[in-house]
């Protein structure tokens, strides 16, 4: 027996029930009833699940996804064209294919079943590998995650993308956590996990900013496999169709007007620009809402890759991974169902916080925890308390409910970084005592 699972005999397991039944009151019912029931009994197809269904059946009709001949002919600036036709990779609409056959809302429970099959699949390999190494309590926070994360419960409910590129992504962490423990083999499955990540971003494309971190902290296999990842899923998905993705549709995604009512960073500065405007008798703005957005996203872009770049000796690879994992929806999410991708260091935060929580030492920890929870609420949406309580604050506070849900996850990002950076979420000895060692 290891030292993980005598502490685990020794905790207080009546305590542990009592808070798991409290959890499953609160968090799971509303899990359970807007992810699943919701969804299979009010009969909608809802989301943009309808835009990749149509996207298929014109890849199944041998056509192209998307509509190139409306795009040509389009004079304007932005995508407002196709916004309501596919602007998406022709990888998504490519595995949607064989749900073609049904109709439009059998296909949708399909495509969500077979996607949250895989999904948990992949999260129990990962729990069983965890299992060893993790106190019983440290569970807790990952349940608590998992099943009140609002993005998540949003892409089951719609049929996002997100729940397409999460089973990479899972993979991803699965050979990053092997590579971890089997230091012979570590190689190869960095280059596994590495094309996995290129697979996702090849679904949703955003993944892509995470390149970046694997270039600056010098994981050189990771950064090139993802890109060569990337490049296989195209071929996959049709050379023909890819080429008129980056080529045709992806230059015309630029439209201002969308860009205040998307939950990523640069919102925050065009609201400050908003503000500023208003305070000095300038109502309709300054006019460099787009140059001002995309250099301070940039900046703060930037920012981000320098601390990692100085501090890459702390993090492990599967650290930089977790932490790559919340670029994407920060500094490009246009809707909150786009955190989605956020999922995996929102729970190994919490592990985290509520690890140093209930430590012995000063009440810092204590307070890092609270903090925690309050950046988290506005992203529990589909938790009654938590949503009343975030709309109260949006009807009477200086600040909407969209930045208040940016500033959460800036700052939960921010948190996670700091953990990592102090105290790794398993430590290397323990890997390498692993069960799983051999």
């Amino acid at each position: 027996m290891n030292e993980i699972e005598k502490e685990n005999e020794r905790e207080p397991q009546g305590v542990y029930r009592l808070l798991l039944g409290f959890l499953a009151l609160l968090i799971l019912y509303a899990f359970l009833k807007h992810a699943f029931i919701d969804p299979w009994t009010l009969h909608y197809e809802g989301g943009d699940f309808t835009i990749y269904y149509v996207a298929a059946e014109r890849i199944a009709d041998g056509d192209s996804p998307y509509p190139i001949g409306e795009i040509e002919d389009y004079e304007g600036e932005g995508a407002s064209p196709i916004w309501g036709e596919y602007p998406y990779p022709p990888m998504l609409a490519r595995l949607l294919v064989p749900l073609t056959g049904f109709s439009i809302f059998t296909a949708k429970r399909i495509y969500i079943s077979i996607a949250l099959v895989v999904f948990f699949a992949l999260l129990w390999i990962l729990y069983r590998m965890y299992k060893p190494l993790l106190k019983t309590s440290d569970f807790l926070p990952v349940w608590a995650s998992l099943f009140g994360w609002g993005p998540f419960i949003y892409s089951i409910r719609l049929g996002q993308c997100e729940l397409l590129a999460m089973p990479f992504l899972a993979l991803s962490w699965i050979f990053l956590l092997m590579g971890e423990r089997r230091q012979s083999r570590k190689a190869s499955l960095e280059i596994l996990a590495g094309v996995a990540m290129g697979f996702a971003a090849m679904v949703r494309l955003t993944p892509v900013l995470m390149i970046p971190v694997f270039l600056v902290t010098f994981r050189w296999r990771i950064a090139l496999s993802f890109i060569v990842g990337s490049f296989l899923a195209l071929l996959v998905s049709g050379p023909i169709s890819s080429w008129e993705f980056f080529t045709q549709v992806l230059p015309t995604m630029s439209d201002v007007s969308e860009m205040r009512h998307c939950p990523s960073f640069h919102v925050l500065i065009l609201r400050a620009l908003d503000t500023v405007a208003t305070w000095t008798g300038h109502p309709e703005g300054f006019g460099i809402d787009r140059p001002a957005s995309i250099l301070g996203t940039g900046i703060f872009y930037a920012l981000v890759l320098g601390i990692l770049f100085w501090r890459r000796l702390r993090f492990s690879t599967l650290d930089l991974f977790v932490i790559a994992c919340f670029l994407p929806p920060l500094l490009a999410g246009k809707n909150p169902h786009h955190y989605t991708l956020a999922l995996f260091p929102i729970i190994v935060g919490s592990v985290l916080v509520v690890r140093e929580g209930l430590s012995e030492e000063a009440a810092i920890y204590r307070l890092r925890m609270i903090l925690w929870v309050l950046v988290l609420l506005p992203a529990l949406n589909y938790w009654a308390p938590a949503n009343n309580l975030i709309d109260a604050i949006a009807a009477k506070g200086p600040i909407s409910r969209t930045p208040l849900f940016i500033l959460g996850n800036l700052v939960a990002f921010g948190l996670v970084v700091h953990l990592l950076d102090q105290k790794r979420f398993i430590h290397r000895e323990k890997l390498e005592t692993g069960p799983l060692q051999a």
